[in-house]
């Protein structure tokens, strides 16, 4: 009876094993999922109208972002001079976006668990450059 209660359980291990790493193979007929979901994101298949109304979405943010810098210092949470640092990063942003298109996302978030510039990086000057 000893015998049989082991050997099942025997079994039961090695099905345990074999049968996630069989499932597991692959064929290479699969590709990976991109990390990125709009890495092939073509700004090309927007017309002028659509475009036109990006651009315009994308300054309503531009200056709602301004306008809680601006509440920011209003508030004493950072000085003036990190506001305007802060804003003119903002503007050089938004000149770059506007000459080399925009790509839709979120950005980088909080990658890695670091916290950074407009985040919470608020005990820490502005980067001026």
């Amino acid at each position: 009876m000893k015998k049989k209660v082991i050997a099942g359980l025997v079994v039961a291990l090695v099905l345990a094993l074999a049968l996630p790493i069989a499932f597991a193979a692959d064929s290479g007929t699969t590709p990976p999922p991109s990390k990125r979901p709009f890495i092939n994101f073509d700004q090309s298949q927007l017309d002028e109208n659509e475009m036109k109304e990006l651009n315009a979405i994308h300054d309503q943010m531009l200056n709602l972002r301004k306008q809680m810098i601006k509440k920011y210092v209003e508030f004493g949470a950072i000085s003036q001079e990190d506001a305007d640092a802060l804003t003119a990063r903002m503007d050089e942003k938004a000149k770059w976006q506007k000459e080399n298109g925009f790509t839709p996302g979120f950005g980088h978030g909080m990658k890695g668990g670091k916290r950074g510039g407009f985040r919470g990086g608020w005990s820490t000057k502005a980067p001026t450059s």
